[in-house]
């Protein structure tokens, strides 16, 4: 926070950590509420029950002349994305330099080998993808790696927009 920052609680944050936190310009505010409900309502017809939603706390900074400039530090909370009992637990990307995995908060998969090619545990082949994904099966913990163009067979249904 900075010397001059008025700090508000004009909403609790809880315990949301610092890299957690965006800053906000008040201006910009609106623009937020609008890119929320509309991420919202493309959860909704998924068929996806939890919502994205977000805790503000004020920001009030003393710039030149005694002006006050209001921004919010907006705690985002992200809804898990998963359809008929499939969780997504990290993204895979396999690059020249060896594999990169993106794990969604929470997730811990150091005890899951990771490959070094895109197999797809539904159509049962490797091939060249973009990227893959991981999925957790919610009620026995089972992991299966899906390829970008499998995805939507696999689940059932379109994730594109989420």
């Amino acid at each position: 926070m900075s010397e001059n920052a008025i700090d508000t609680d004009s909403h609790a944050i809880g315990d949301a950590d610092e890299e957690h936190l965006h800053r906000i310009h008040s201006s910009n505010m609106q623009a937020l509420d609008r890119l929320v409900a509309d991420a919202n309502r493309r959860l909704n017809r998924a068929g996806i029950d939890e919502r994205f939603e977000y805790e503000i706390r004020a920001r009030h900074d003393v710039v030149t002349d005694g002006l006050v400039d209001t921004s919010f530090d907006i705690a985002l909370r992200r809804p898990r994305i998963g359809y008929a009992g499939w969780a997504l637990a990290a993204t895979l990307v396999v690059e020249e330099a060896g594999t990169i995995l993106r794990t969604v908060p929470g997730e811990d998969l150091s005890h899951w080998n990771r490959p070094d090619a895109h197999y797809c545990d539904h159509c049962n082949r490797t091939q060249y993808r973009t990227r893959s994904y991981v999925l957790r099966q919610t009620d026995t913990g089972e992991l299966r790696q899906v390829g970008s163009s499998c995805l939507s067979l696999f689940l059932g249904v379109t994730l594109r927009g989420l």
